[in-house]
């Protein structure tokens, strides 16, 4: 069985408390469920050897009070070399959901590359879980993995990385002491809340895969100073830098981030017409929102998008007429009642529909049907 090993090392173990015997107990089982499903449920020799080393060297709990996670890419006498070497075997491909939740006893792990997803809450609420390396090969990371995990302090995400669940986000939430971490080149979102709370970074390079950027993704960061945003960025939610230093270091008037409009702070003149720099592409979620002085605004041709309520309760959306909503040649929202079924059709030279475009919709009506053509 060629198999790769993810490997719980437990020399030197200290005794621990009763509050571990819950997450000990889970996790044993969790071996004995992977054994299972390596071997396909086929009760072989090999696998019988393995869960007699299992059972041998825990006692029917898998000790983990400090504990380091290892790789072991022995694929032949696998159940001899464990007895030998005092190591605890756990075969996977996908480390599953709460799969090592709470192991607080845990200091030190590599994911293989024979493991493709790691699933939500994986390794949330791991507080002394101080180095983390995730091997080339890792495609798929859940919501709230790494969640918790007070004792991080680096992290790299690999190449291989391209998706991060965002039914919650929160992957690295409340990793108070995380200062550095290196972002996959080929991942496409930063989901919701995915460095809420994460108060020791300071540096943040987000790569051009990435075209989305949720809410409340930064949340927290207030030491957050240097930012590299991605050149390739098509959604950004409102107010995401608000927390940090480097948006408070910006002075009042326009605020740019890379090619992204991303907001106006401070109070904002009567009759106030803004002009976006060339080369700008994207205007953020909530840019303008609420800024009840804005006369008119002027784009550029560069704009690709405008985001959700970034021209909501301002001046000049106020005295746009009823209908589909212009910014120069961006269709940017409809206001005013319709009926249902309503058909919308956009004027020739219309250059783009804001990715938002529904969801700007004034006083809309969640039970209406709108046909776009």
């Amino acid at each position: 069985h060629a198999v790769q090993c993810l490997v719980v090392r437990h020399n030197d173990l200290a005794a621990v408390g009763d509050e571990d015997v819950r997450h000990r107990n889970a996790l044993f089982r969790y071996s004995l469920e992977l054994v299972d499903e390596v071997f396909n449920g086929e009760r072989n020799a090999v696998a019988n050897d393995i869960e007699d080393v299992l059972s041998k060297n825990t006692g029917g709990q898998l000790m983990q009070s400090k504990a380091t996670v290892i790789v072991d890419d022995r694929v032949t006498g696998v159940a001899a070399a464990l007895e030998t070497n005092n190591d605890i075997g756990i075969f996977r491909q996908n480390i599953g959901d709460f799969a090592f939740n709470g192991c607080t006893g845990l200091k030190d792990i590599t994911i293989p590359s024979s493991v493709i997803n790691i699933g939500n809450n994986a390794f949330a609420d791991c507080q002394n879980l101080e180095n983390i390396l995730l091997s080339y090969g890792i495609e798929k990371i859940g919501d709230r993995a790494f969640s918790n995990c007070i004792s991080l302090n680096e992290i790299t995400i690999p190449d291989s990385v391209k998706e991060f669940v965002e039914d919650y986000g929160q992957t690295f939430y409340n990793c108070k002491n995380l200062k550095k971490i290196n972002l996959s080149h080929n991942m496409t979102n930063i989901t919701q809340s995915m460095f809420d709370g994460c108060e020791s970074l300071t540096d943040i390079v987000i790569p051009n895969s990435v075209k989305e950027i949720g809410s409340c993704s930064f949340d927290g960061c207030n030491n957050l100073k240097n930012i590299t945003l991605s050149n390739e960025i098509i959604s950004i939610s409102n107010g995401i830098f608000d927390d940090t230093s480097w948006y408070k270091e910006q002075p009042d008037g326009v605020i740019y981030l890379g090619n992204v409009l991303y907001a106006y702070k401070g109070e904002m003149p009567e009759n106030t017409t803004i002009n976006v720099a060339d080369g700008t592409k994207v205007i953020a979620d909530g840019a303008f929102y609420g800024c009840k002085n804005l006369k008119d605004i002027i784009i550029p041709q560069s704009i690709i998008n405008i985001g959700s309520n970034a021209l909501k309760n301002t001046s000049w959306l106020n005295t746009q007429p009823n209908g589909i909503v212009y910014v120069d040649k961006i269709a940017y929202g409809y206001k005013g009642e319709y009926s249902d079924n309503i058909t919308l059709e956009f004027k020739n030279g219309t250059k783009g529909i804001a990715n938002s475009f529904i969801g700007n919709f004034i006083n809309r009506n969640n039970d209406n049907k709108i046909n776009i053509k």
